[in-house]
C-alpha cells in the first residue's frame, strides 16, 4: 500500500492522493518537504476544480511512467504516443475551470 498525502485546496476541499502523485508536482513536493505530510498540505491560490485537474494530470503521468519502466521499446513508443494524445486532449479542458 502506498503512502497517502492530503492536499487542501484554497477553498478548503481535501484530496487524498498517493505520495508519488503529489511529489510529481515540484511545488507540492517542496511544500511537503518543508512542512511534512502529517497534516493536510495547503495548496494556496488553487481552487478545488483546478486542483482536481492537476491531480488527474499527475496521476496519469505517474501511471504512464510505471507502465513504461518495464516495457520493451515497442511498448514504450505506444505508451509515449498514447500519452501525447492524452496530453493534447487534456489541454482542451474547459477554460472555466
Amino acid at each position: 500500500m502506498s503512502e497517502k498525502v492530503k492536499l487542501r485546496s484554497a477553498d478548503g476541499e481535501m484530496f487524498e492522493v498517493d505520495a508519488e502523485v503529489a511529489f510529481s508536482s515540484l511545488t507540492v513536493k517542496n511544500m511537503i518537504e518543508d512542512t511534512g505530510a502529517s497534516a493536510p498540505v495547503p495548496v494556496p491560490n488553487v481552487n478545488s476544480k483546478v486542483l482536481s485537474k492537476i491531480i488527474e494530470y499527475c496521476a496519469y503521468h505517474v501511471e504512464q511512467d510505471r507502465k513504461s519502466k518495464d516495457a520493451d521499446d515497442h511498448a514504450k513508443r505506444q505508451i509515449e504516443e498514447e500519452t501525447t494524445k492524452w496530453d493534447k486532449d487534456y489541454i482542451n479542458v474547459d477554460q472555466a475551470v
